[in-house]
Parts: structure tokens; sequence; C-alpha cells
């Protein structure tokens, strides 16, 4: 495990990340460390690279490395657990049933207050993993066994392969849990709207070219513009089938009042306000498809694979529709 109980007798090394006073025992956490090691830290490293993370947890050799990558670790970890474990963690169950515990001196949570702590330790959780995700990729020489994890593979052989890249585009506060829930859509709008656009051979070659270390700086220029149609395609397409938006919640809006006490009101979005915010996503997306398509034929000359693809004839291109349709010649 990478908290070591021994080490925590009055929880010193999770007191290095969650800035409260932390009182409650190592016993309590643990099956929430446990859960968070099985479910994000052991599948983002890859179990070669969880595995010797581990060994190194229980005897460190003072590599600044090593002991970056279990700090990363750890932070995530531990937000991860209590988030996980939240709930569990501040109830008691005995024979009468399921009670909150409560003194004469601690009183609970408002609950949104409660929320609000929640959504902290899922927040810093998550963006703890991306943390780790990057460390990794900037220490491969390192860590050359996370090159055989699903992290590294998957993400890789993406156009956006980064949350802190989507997020510049389109804010999605740099979480790496809605990155996440973003992914099946990010995988549709390359199949269905970047591939047929720029076809198979240029398709392939920009991927090869984005995984290397010094990309060819014209084949990049290409990729700029297929980044921003994803990001807003793809939030477009998440917001109209499944009804998310950049919170990661379902599309309502949330207000908290303190002066009105055990209490969180939500306002949900009206399936005309759903539609026009994935509308105008969708517009913004394919302008960018456009401007892709402008820039490739400006520049035909520099991208032979397009042109080849697009039809181009003693320098006059001749646009051809390559979507499933007939082909049209103008």
């Amino acid at each position: 495990m990478l908290f070591i109980e021994s080490q925590n007798t009055k929880a010193e090394q999770i007191k290095e990340f969650i800035s409260v006073n932390v009182s409650t025992s190592f016993n309590n956490i643990e099956p929430y460390l446990v859960i968070g090691e099985r479910e994000y830290i052991k599948p983002l490293l890859g179990t070669a690279l969880f595995d010797l993370l581990d060994a190194y947890a229980a005897d460190p050799t003072d590599d600044e490395l090593w002991d970056e990558l279990l700090s990363l670790a750890r932070r995530a970890l531990i937000n991860l657990a209590f988030y996980r474990g939240y709930s569990m963690i501040s109830i008691k169950i005995s024979d009468a049933g399921v009670h909150r515990m409560e003194t004469d001196h601690e009183k609970t949570l408002y609950k949104y207050q409660e929320q609000s702590i929640i959504n902290t330790f899922k927040t810093d959780g998550f963006n703890g993993l991306d943390n780790v995700l990057e460390f990794c990729e900037d220490n491969i020489a390192t860590f050359p066994d996370f090159e055989s994890s699903e992290s590294y593979t998957v993400f890789k052989s993406k156009f956006i392969s980064k949350t802190s890249v989507f997020s510049e585009i389109f804010s999605i506060n740099k979480s790496r849990l809605v990155f996440l829930r973003l992914q099946p859509y990010t995988t549709l709008v390359e199949d269905f709207e970047i591939l047929p656009t720029i076809g198979r051979v240029l398709f392939d070659k920009l991927k090869a070219e984005i995984v290397k270390e010094t990309p060819d700086e014209k084949l990049m220029k290409v990729v700029e513009f297929i980044q921003k149609a994803i990001a807003f395609l793809s939030v477009s397409k998440a917001i109209a089938e499944i009804g998310v938006n950049i919170t990661e919640k379902a599309v309502y809006f949330e207000t908290s009042q303190a002066t009105a006490g055990d209490t969180i009101q939500q306002s949900t979005l009206s399936d005309k306000q759903i539609e026009r915010i994935s509308t105008n996503n969708k517009n913004t997306g394919l302008n960018y498809i456009q401007y892709l398509t402008d820039f490739l034929h400006e520049n035909i000359a520099d991208y032979p694979d397009y042109a080849e693809f697009y039809g181009y004839n003693d320098g006059e291109i001749i646009g051809r529709d390559n979507t499933d349709k007939k082909t049209f010649l103008t």
C-alpha cells in the first residue's frame, strides 16, 4: 500500500496532503485507500509501475524522481479515498441502525458544506491523477514501465491526449473527471468528422506525428485546428446525448446559501436551453472544421496526402464528397 500503516499512527503521512485536522484512524480510511489504489492509481500507472512504486513506498531509497512520483500518487490517492469514503466515515452503524456522529462540542456540517468538501476531495483527487500522468510522461526514461499502461497507450493515440490541452480550448476547469467522461465523444468526432475530412493517410500520419518528441511544425498546424474542432464537437455531443456539462454533473445550475440551512437548491435547464448550448458548441466545432479545410486548400503544396485524398488536378482542386455518397465534381 502506498500509505504505510506503521507510519500513520497519528495520520502523519495523511496530514502532509490534507490541510485540515485529521483525527480519523488509519483503519477507518484504509478500505478506501484500497479502493483508490485498485480503481484509480493502479489502472493509471499500469500494474508493472504500480508494483514498483508500492515496493518503493515500503522501502524508499532517497531517489528524487521516485520520491516525487510517490508524493503525487499519495496526494491523488488520499483525496480520492476521502471522496469515496466520506459518507461512511462520518456515520456509525450499530444494531440500532445508522446514525451520524455528533457530540455536544462537535456538530455535523450543513449539507452545502458537506457537498463543498466532497467536491474538493473529488476535484483535487482527479486533478492529482493528471499530475501523476504528466509527471510519468515527462520522465518516461525513469519510468519505462509506464509505456505499457493503458493510460499511456490510449491517450497518446488521441489528438487531445491531456486534460490541460482540452481545457485550454474549452474550459473544463482542468478536471480529469470531465476529460475522461468526454473520451467516448472525442473518439466519435475523430472517426466521423475528422477522418472523412482529411482522409485516412493524413489522419494516420498526424496520429504518428503527435507522439514524437519533436513533431513536424507544418503537420502540427493542422493538428491545432483538429483539436479545436474535437473539443467543441465532443462537448456538443455529450450535452445532447447524456446531458453533461462542464461541471461533470447533469445539466443544471446549483446554488448554495449558508443562511438557508441544510439545503442545496438546483434549477434544471429546459430542453430548449440544453439544445441551444449543444447547437452553439456544434456550430463552433464545425467552423473549425471549415477553417481546417480552408487552411489545407490554401497550403495544398505542403500537404500532398490531403491533395491526393481530396483530388488535385493540374493545380485545380476538384471537390469530392467522401461521406459515403455519390462522387460529384465541381
